[in-house]
């Protein structure tokens, strides 16, 4: 994974998050409902069927098998919020290998605070005093990130032995 992909990861796996969270709200209140509900059911029996008999009872099965979803959606979100941590970790470690402090600035805004280029331009004018727009936010992250992928590359071109050396270890 790039630097640029786990950049980006960053602001995917908070909607995944939230879409978990909410996930497990509407299941919990399902469980709660089902609950509360009665089913109610009238049979026959006794001598010759002529006796009528009332069952009342939950829906057991149903609660349980909202149960077993709920739980593995709680275990998922947890998977998650670990994933989350060690993405953050890398890309804060990324962000700190980073000499500009503007271009630093811009992208942490933008990757793992989640905010628009709008909303990146108007923060970095109020933080240094520059006048900065959105396109010009937008272009010197895109450009930086491009660059990175270059260097990248010309590496891996530079030592192709050592790196199929380092894959057999």
């Amino acid at each position: 994974m790039t630097e640029k992909e786990n950049l980006e990861r960053c602001g995917d796996i908070d909607v995944l998050i939230k879409d978990l969270e909410r996930r497990i709200e509407k299941t919990e209140q399902e469980i709660a409902e089902l609950s509360e509900k009665v089913v109610a059911d009238c049979v026959r029996g006794g001598s010759g069927g002529t006796r009528l008999y009332r069952l009342e009872g939950t829906q057991d099965t149903t609660i349980e098998k909202r149960r077993k979803l709920l739980e593995e959606r709680i275990n998922k979100l947890n998977e998650t919020k670990l994933e989350k941590e060690i993405i953050l970790n890398r890309a804060y470690t990324f962000l700190d290998t980073v000499r500009s402090t503007e271009i630093r600035m811009m992208l942490q805004y933008f990757y793992i605070d989640n905010l628009s280029w709008y909303k990146v331009a108007i923060k970095m004018e109020k933080e240094t005093g520059k006048s900065y727009s959105k396109a010009q936010c937008q272009m010197r992250c895109t450009r930086f990130l491009k660059n990175i992928e270059e260097k990248a590359k010309k590496k891996l071109k530079c030592y192709p032995m050592l790196f199929l050396f380092m894959l057999f270890l």
